[in-house]
């Protein structure tokens, strides 16, 4: 799989997720210029990504979000929703492509933000290792 396959199998998955109404991926800080959101959000960023003879090794960090009640009293069902679903899309990933191997050590970091809207959630620092399918010969 490549890095397009699987970012683009994230969202494909998020998007048919119960409550998920907007999915994307690239910089979450993207989320401050679009003036409507409709909640529940599930983004893909990147990190670094690491290649060896037989392998690649891509390090991603996946996204829920969700908007806070005005008394942000929802702040502690949110983020334990965001942990939910974040493992749920994960596991459904794992599934169904049984040729990337996610390291299961997944963290999740909790959170508070304000984008355009007063939001919490949860981010899941994952790893998927693929077979290199260029090796180390050039075309």
């Amino acid at each position: 799989m490549t890095l397009v396959d699987i970012v683009k199998e994230f969202e494909n998955i998020a998007s048919k997720q119960p409550n998920i109404n907007h999915v994307g991926n690239g910089d979450i800080y993207t989320l401050n210029s679009l003036p409507n959101i409709d909640y529940s959000v599930f983004f893909v960023t990147q990190t670094n990504h690491q290649q060896s003879e037989n392998t690649i090794t891509y390090n991603l960090v996946l996204y829920y979000i969700d908007r806070l009640l005005q008394d942000n009293s929802n702040t502690l069902e949110v983020q334990s929703t965001a942990i939910l679903m974040l493992g749920n899309i994960i596991n459904i990933f794992n599934q169904l492509n049984p040729d990337a191997q996610i390291d299961y050590d997944v963290n999740y970091t909790t959170f508070t933000h304000k984008f355009n809207d007063y939001c919490a959630g949860a981010w899941a620092d994952i790893t998927i290792t693929t077979d290199n399918e260029l090796g180390i010969c050039g075309y």
